[in-house]
């Protein structure tokens, strides 16, 4: 209690309270904000109870303190952010997914704090400029110290599979394919274009002519479909395609669809993907091949040319995603919503686990997956086949979408 009454002076030192340019306001109210960052964390410690048990939680939270006790310091100096520079190292050794964006924070934190404040290497006056007149030592550790605490409280707990992995879950891995093997393709179906029959069947045939040696069995699931797609539609699509499976479900959603469909899967193998199959045959293939192959879960991964037939509130949607995933999920695969996947019967068995109703129970399927120790995930590349036209998406989409992310975030 002296030392925190009687250490402040006018001395001027490199925690977070002295920084430029906003020193004139955090200096005066620090002691406000230093309890009140060490209230918020005891209260982050406490909501996280249930993770206590798990040792990469304890070794992050010890690397967030660690953060803390120099970053809010009375009277932090350059050497002292070793010790955060510990901190973040810990933090960052014992996260089982590492992002180009944590990288780059090692990086950077190695060199800001660990070789700037070296005169033998980097030279004064550059060294001054960095810390004394930047001020970017500490924004960039506050910067990441802040990304510390987000991703360890408010992002699920992806496991390792290293010593820190208790608790996660463990799945058997899927096999190569064999002949006479058969693969379920899974399509979700709401208010289809009129002529979708012929076009899916035109599209079934070519891609069982790449396979002669499998069983290419459809599953069609549909969505609470209020028009082309009645008792007339049902018996066509039995005449066109007989050995068809139809699911009906009242309207809930695309992600509502996939699971339905997919519970009825009893294949090895199945993927899943749009009523009117977007994607070229040869994407497709390389998708399926992957599947044959033994991986559990195949992404597919829109290339620029997909991108470019989007309407502006897709291309915004899909981008705003990708960066959504990328800085608050921390997953490695951002392109979540590709619309065709693969799955092995142990990636099923995860997607069951998943509660979004809409469009965003791709990405978290894919956070679910990764999470998931044993699991083989790999990404393809694909490209639209030409001709397609994507539907627009209203803001009220977009909205709903965002509460759907928040969920998956928060874990809500």
């Amino acid at each position: 209690m002296n030392a925190l009454a009687v250490h402040q002076s006018d001395q001027t030192y490199e925690s977070l309270f002295y920084a430029q340019p906003l020193a004139e306001w955090l200096l005066p109210n620090f002691r406000v904000l230093q309890i009140g960052s060490l209230a918020v964390l005891a209260l982050l410690f406490l909501v996280s109870r249930r993770k206590w048990d798990t040792a990469a939680f304890r070794a992050q939270a010890l690397g967030i303190l660690m953060g803390w006790v120099v970053l809010f310091s009375d009277s932090s100096e350059k050497h002292t952010y070793i010790i955060a520079l510990a901190g973040f190292m810990l933090w960052y050794w014992s996260r089982p997914v590492r992002t180009r964006t944590d990288k780059a924070l090692f990086w950077g934190n190695f060199v800001l704090l660990g070789l700037v404040p070296i005169d033998l290497i980097c030279p004064v006056p550059v060294m001054r400029f960095i810390t004394q007149t930047l001020w970017l030592h500490v924004w960039f550790f506050c910067f990441t110290w802040s990304r510390m605490v987000w991703l360890t409280f408010f992002c699920p707990v992806a496991e390792s599979p290293d010593s820190f992995a208790a608790g996660a879950e463990t799945v058997d891995s899927s096999r190569p394919a064999r002949s006479g093997d058969t693969l379920d393709i899974v399509c979700p179906c709401y208010n289809p274009n009129a002529d979708f029959i012929s076009h899916l069947a035109c599209s079934l045939a070519e891609l069982r002519g790449f396979y002669p040696d499998k069983r290419l069995h459809l599953i069609v699931a549909n969505d609470g479909s209020s028009r082309n797609f009645g008792k007339e539609e049902h018996d066509q699509l039995l005449r066109t395609i007989p050995d068809a499976e139809i699911v009906d479900i009242p309207h809930g959603g695309k992600g509502a669809a996939i699971r339905a469909g997919l519970a009825r899967s009893q294949a090895p193998f199945a993927i899943y993907t749009d009523i009117d199959m977007p994607y070229a045959k040869e994407s497709m293939r390389q998708v399926i091949d992957r599947v044959f192959d033994g991986c559990d879960v195949v992404i597919a991964v829109r290339n620029a040319s997909y991108h470019s037939k989007l309407p502006p509130m897709r291309k915004l949607m899909s981008h705003g995603s990708r960066m959504l995933n990328r800085f608050f999920l921390n997953t490695r695969y951002t392109d979540t919503q590709g619309g065709l996947k693969g799955l092995s019967p142990a990636a099923r068995n995860v997607m069951r686990r998943t509660r979004i109703p809409d469009f965003l129970f791709d990405t978290e399927f894919i956070m679910l997956a990764e999470r998931s120790k044993g699991l083989r995930i790999e990404e393809v590349e694909t490209t639209l086949r030409e001709g397609v036209v994507m539907s627009k998406m209203s803001g009220d989409v977009l909205v709903r979408e965002l509460k759907n992310f928040f969920r998956i975030a928060f874990g809500v």
